[in-house]
């Protein structure tokens, strides 16, 4: 064998010995998606712009590859904790590291934040967040519940209603 096809053989190796290697040392992505500190159900509560349980009227199919944008979930709400809500609410999260376990017709506690999406505002929530399947056990520690559901807005109509 000539030695320039030798060494062209070792430096081969050697390249992907060092690729592999530096591979394994390397995060992976799931490490960029743990939670590393786990908020108290009041902590989360403070925190969260919004908290509401909803039934899940639309969402993404985990099981897909990810959209362009970012994941949407369009809920119903049925109990309002904090925060202002529509009759349908559509809750953003990023499609790298989302909470996969939405799903349509069921009920969920969610926990968003407001945040903007193409200089439009959009209620966020993410996998660290205490979203979780509606439970009656967890609902007994929230504080009482904020009438009414959907959020109505305040008009001078209303007003005078009130006080007539």
């Amino acid at each position: 064998m000539p030695f320039s096809t030798h060494v062209s053989r070792s430096l081969a190796v050697t390249v992907v010995v060092i690729a592999v290697c530096l591979m394994a040392g390397m995060p992976h992505m799931t490490q960029a998606c743990e939670c590393t500190y786990t908020p108290t159900l009041a902590e989360q509560v403070a925190s969260a712009d919004v908290v509401f349980a909803g039934i899940v009227t639309d969402t993404w199919d985990p099981e897909a590859s990810c959209p362009p944008n970012d994941l949407m979930t369009t809920f119903t709400p049925t109990i309002r904790w904090k925060g202002s809500l529509d009759s349908t609410v559509q809750v953003y999260q990023d499609c790298g590291c989302a909470w996969s376990n939405f799903a349509v017709g069921e009920t969920f506690i969610v926990f968003a934040w407001n945040m903007t999406r193409d200089d439009q505002p959009v209620l966020w929530t993410q996998l660290c967040a205490l979203n979780t399947w509606y439970d009656p056990n967890i609902v007994a520690q929230m504080p009482s519940p904020v009438s009414p559901v959907p959020t109505e807005p305040q008009t001078w109509g209303r007003v005078k209603t009130l006080y007539r």
